[in-house]
């Protein structure tokens, strides 16, 4: 498992993830991009929880 906080590839906001490497934001629920201006590919949805502060994705 890997967190979006460490190291920070991705922000948490809510419910979508700002990815940091082109600034792309994703739905968590769905996946779907919300910047289709700067990519309209859905991510793989993945399962994640929250523990505390961070965002804990399961690959």
């Amino acid at each position: 498992m890997r967190t979006a906080t460490s190291p920070p590839r991705a922000w948490w906001r809510g419910d979508y993830v700002i990815c940091t490497c082109h600034w792309c934001r994703f739905d968590l629920r769905t996946g779907a991009s919300l910047t289709p201006e700067l990519t309209a590919e859905p991510l793989k949805k993945l399962r994640y929880r929250i523990e505390g502060d961070e965002l804990v994705v399961e690959f």
